[in-house]
């Protein structure tokens, strides 16, 4: 067998795809700032007028109008009718996001099969990759959460620039006051929608490793932090370069609400650390378990 460790390109995750994700997805929220500007912003010098609140309390008139500017603003966003006082109607937007969603899944899928084989491939010369009948539910379940993610982008921003508009109003704030911090919102969209692509692409990735892995008979990784040194966060540089097995992840939290949490490399929040799978089946079978639940060869731990 080949004592190749593994591929350059396997030991790094690969930036490029929360980029593409990111790509994929920005649509949402430039529609959002356009939106705005075509159908809110025009609006706002009436509203912060001082006719329009002549005391502490709002006027019904302006909150009414407030109201109906936004309403415009869903139906055209989301591309479906509602009656003023019903719920959203979000079917049309749904399907679109799932559509981009399974597209830029399959695209991530392929990707990382062909780093997987090539590493495979690179470290012990054979690339037994079968078919994976289990991928398309896989997708079908990342694609599914993915949607709700996305989707509450616009439905959270929207209702929170109303009523930040409302609230500006009430305490007569200037024109330019209230623009600025209905910029800050849809920042606060991007910057959300940013770091979906971040975590979920981690996910993605880390996810399809362990599946790949294991439906291959490869259970054993060595832990690879990001960057000089490994990941910036204590809990996973304590981890770098140890042996975990897949079936037994490690505790990547142990402070805070989350303490305890077992993920293997790419499946905590943010986490963009990679496994370094071990296929040296004479190095597997003189592993031994640690305290700690690594696993290292037998002078290791005499060591």
């Amino acid at each position: 067998m080949r004592k190749r460790k593994s591929t350059n390109a396997w030991a790094k995750f690969p930036a490029a795809l929360p980029a593409k994700y990111y790509t994929d997805i920005k649509p949402i929220v430039s529609k959002l700032r356009r939106l705005m500007n075509e159908i809110v912003f025009a609006e706002l010098p009436k509203w912060t007028k001082n006719e329009y609140v002549p005391d502490v309390s709002m006027d019904d008139a302006v909150t009414e109008k407030i109201g109906k500017t936004f309403h415009k603003l869903r139906v055209n966003y989301f591309g479906q009718e509602y009656p003023l006082d019903g719920d959203i109607k979000t079917i049309e937007f749904r399907n679109l996001v799932e559509n981009q969603l399974v597209t830029t899944a399959a695209s991530f899928a392929k990707f990382h099969k062909t780093r997987f084989s090539a590493n495979q491939n690179f470290v012990i010369g054979v690339n037994p990759l079968q078919s994976e009948p289990w991928l398309k539910a896989y997708i079908k379940d990342w694609t599914a959460k993915n949607v709700l993610l996305i989707k509450n982008i616009p439905l959270v921003t929207i209702d929170e620039m109303q009523k930040t508009v409302i609230e500006s109003v009430i305490k007569g704030e200037s024109t330019t006051a209230l623009r600025w911090k209905i910029q800050q919102n849809l920042g606060l969209a991007e910057t959300r929608a940013q770091l979906i692509a971040r975590d979920q692409t981690s996910k993605f990735y880390g996810t399809l490793t362990e599946l790949r892995s294991k439906f291959n008979g490869w259970d054993f990784y060595e832990w690879n932090g990001v960057g000089p040194g490994g990941n910036e966060r204590p809990d996973h540089l304590r981890l770098n370069n140890k042996i975990f097995r897949f079936s037994q992840p490690p505790v990547t939290v142990t402070t805070g609400k989350r303490a305890g949490e077992r993920n293997n490399p790419g499946q905590d929040i943010n986490c963009q650390c990679v496994p370094i799978i071990i296929f040296d089946r004479e190095l597997i079978v003189q592993l031994v378990k640690q305290p700690d639940g690594s696993y290292a060869k037998p002078k290791q731990l005499a060591a």
